[in-house]
């Protein structure tokens, strides 16, 4: 069906050596931003060789921490079956704890295992429902998304669909199942 991953949730401060050990010395006190971070740096090899195993276990920190980056970014990671076995399920877990906190790249991802019934029963409905409330982002990848499958939903599957992402959006992703 609709094949799209999305870029990582997160900001790498800087590239050199010094950035490494100071977020590396940020994330093992237990602060969550540089535990994604320091997932991002080991992740995509910044300032350190790549190493996505140890990129997952710091993206675990801060996801464990309920920070929606982490959560976003260790759930990708199961997604992908990079530094962790993919794991679908785990990865839509991951993935709905940062979607219900407002993060569009979850709530796109997320459209994407229930278009795909990845991890879920595929069900077109909810994923014009995550695609809808990412969309409302600003999020373009989401909003094609939801144009796609609108086409395929009859009348009111797609008025249940609009009806389930008003009452996420407006619940601020309180109330999204």
């Amino acid at each position: 069906f609709l094949l799209l991953v999305i870029g990582f949730s997160g900001v790498v401060s800087g590239q050199d050596e010094a950035d490494f050990y100071e977020t590396k010395r940020l994330a093992e006190r237990g602060l969550a931003f540089a535990q994604v971070n320091l997932g991002l740096m080991y992740d995509l090899g910044v300032g350190v060789p790549e190493n996505k195993a140890e990129a997952a276990r710091w993206y675990r920190l801060a996801a464990e921490q309920g920070y929606a980056s982490g959560q976003y970014n260790l759930g990708l990671m199961y997604d992908l079956g990079e530094g962790v076995p993919g794991n679908d399920a785990e990865a839509v877990r991951w993935y709905r704890l940062a979607a219900e906190q407002g993060n569009a790249l979850a709530q796109t991802n997320l459209g994407l295992m229930y278009a795909n019934g990845e991890g879920v029963p595929q069900n077109n409905v909810r994923a014009y429902m995550w695609w809808s409330v990412a969309a409302e982002q600003g999020n373009e990848s989401a909003r094609g998304n939801r144009d796609i499958v609108a086409d395929r939903l009859v009348p009111d599957q797609l008025a249940r669909g609009q009806d389930m992402a008003t009452r996420c959006f407006e619940s601020d992703y309180q109330d999204c199942e």
